[in-house]
């Protein structure tokens, strides 16, 4: 995957989506990973806040106590950090989740322009699939990104959230499962560091979804309300060359609405309203 960490070098998160998913070629499970730190009942937590671009903001510390502004990615193989903050050596940083021991490791240097978006810098990106063998649960309404150990089923006290929609985990890092738009079937990634929901034309045509107007779109047996962006990028033609319909969640999933995701039992919850 070494070409995804050089697409955000040279072409910034897009460029990484589109060779992270073009590298996409077998279905594999979750390697792996070291373990998160256990606080309070099992489950540690850090702010979370959505972002002025529309990203997912959560607070990183180095070890010699200063606080980043991290953007939670889910299409990276590495954790990323600004050039200007990497210094000579990403590693001496000592990047965690504030508060916690929860460690960001194999982190890379890349361009600060990299992690621009409508303006607005963060200083890295988080791979959540890399925070260790926990579940995670995105919650921006309560303000708070979550994790706790695996168990034999994801639950999340005091949060209500909907039956599983299978998520298929490629080569560790890119998420796919299926959806429905306005009753029709479509395949769907899952790429948090963009801020905005896309989908390509093939579902314009098929569904009769319009730009930034209100679409009905199903998964675990919940409908949501949603507004998409219609554009023909390549990381929607790298999943279905054919042309066929394809949708692109961005954080934009997450921002008003909790959001649970399990790589090692391989769903995604999202809230119940």
């Amino acid at each position: 995957m070494r070409g995804v960490v050089e697409g955000l070098r040279k072409g910034g998160a897009v460029g990484a989506v589109v060779l992270a998913v073009a590298g996409a070629t077998a279905l594999l499970g979750a390697t792996a990973r070291p373990a998160a730190a256990a606080v309070q009942a099992g489950i540690t937590e850090v702010p979370l806040e959505v972002g002025a671009a529309g990203r997912l903001i959560v607070p990183v510390e180095t070890a010699d106590g200063r606080t980043l502004r991290f953007a939670l990615h889910t299409a990276i193989p590495t954790a990323m950090v600004a050039a200007s903050v990497a210094g000579d050596d990403p590693a001496a940083l000592g990047l965690h989740l504030a508060g916690t021991d929860v460690a960001l490791t194999a982190v890379e240097a890349i361009p600060d322009e990299a992690l621009v978006v409508d303006g607005q810098r963060v200083d890295g990106f988080v791979l959540t699939s890399a925070l260790g063998d926990v579940d995670l649960l995105i919650d921006a309404p309560g303000g708070r990104f979550a994790l706790k150990p695996i168990g034999r089923a994801v639950e999340w006290p005091g949060t209500t959230l909907s039956a599983p929609a299978t998520l298929r985990v490629y080569h560790g890092v890119a998420l796919r499962l299926e959806i429905e738009v306005e009753g029709r079937p479509y395949g769907a990634t899952l790429d948090l560091a963009t801020p905005r929901n896309v989908v390509n034309a093939g579902v314009v045509h098929d569904a009769g979804v319009r730009p930034d107007a209100p679409a009905t779109v199903t998964f675990g047996g919940v409908d949501r309300s949603l507004t998409f962006a219609v554009e023909q990028t390549p990381v929607l033609a790298r999943w279905d060359p054919d042309a066929a319909g394809f949708v692109s969640f961005g954080a934009a999933l997450a921002a008003d609405c909790a959001l649970s995701i399990s790589y090692v039992h391989q769903e995604l919850r999202t809230c119940v309203r």
